[in-house]
């Protein structure tokens, strides 16, 4: 799950014969097969091979006993929940706000540098946090929660170009519907 959400558009489109050559059972496989052609003929360009560090034992790990998607669906449920609260009591619970504020992701491979899961889980709330907050407390809706709300959008138009990693959407899905909330009218209470 966590290579699939860092992974950007770039990684879903197909590679090229000369990229796959960083993975090194490739370039062996390539090498193995390859020739020299020349004035006095062609011959292979590997002689012979031999192992230099024979592979260890490898050591398997319980997994994590929920699916992606299943802990997406959960905070998707507590969003909820957490709305449903808010809409009997009349209170807004802020403290949910900067929880889902500072989700983000940072990245610098080249196989994510153009990633449109960014657009829903980037740094930029953090520097929003306070005044989101605040606005949030006082029963307003900050413009953050448009911007946010559009750039969620954004992004579940980008699954026609690149796959996303499981639970994402149901993840933005969760973000959307919070950010709707909190465009609408509500309470000037907050807990």
């Amino acid at each position: 799950f966590g290579n699939d959400m860092l992974l950007g558009l770039g990684a879903d489109r197909p590679t090229t014969r000369g990229e796959t050559q960083f993975l090194p059972a490739n370039l062996m496989n390539d090498f193995a097969t390859a020739t020299i052609v020349d004035a006095s003929g062609s011959r292979t360009l590997v002689k012979q091979t031999s192992e230099v560090v024979p592979g260890g034992v490898q050591v398997v790990e319980s997994e994590f006993p929920l699916r992606p998607r299943t802990c997406a669906l959960l905070l998707l449920t507590l969003t909820l929940l957490v709305m449903a609260v808010e809409w009997r009591t009349g209170c807004r619970l802020w403290g949910y706000d900067l929880l889902l504020l500072t989700l983000m992701i940072f990245s610098h491979h080249p196989t994510v540098s153009l990633n449109l899961q960014l657009l829903a889980l980037n740094p930029l709330p953090l520097a929003l946090a306070y005044p989101v907050v605040r606005s949030t407390r006082q029963g307003k809706a900050h413009w953050w929660w448009k911007a946010w709300a559009s750039l969620l959008i954004l992004m579940a138009a980008g699954s026609f170009f690149q796959q996303y990693a499981e639970g994402m959407l149901v993840l933005a899905l969760s973000l959307l519907l919070l950010c709707i909330w909190r465009m609408l009218p509500q309470c000037h209470k907050s807990h």
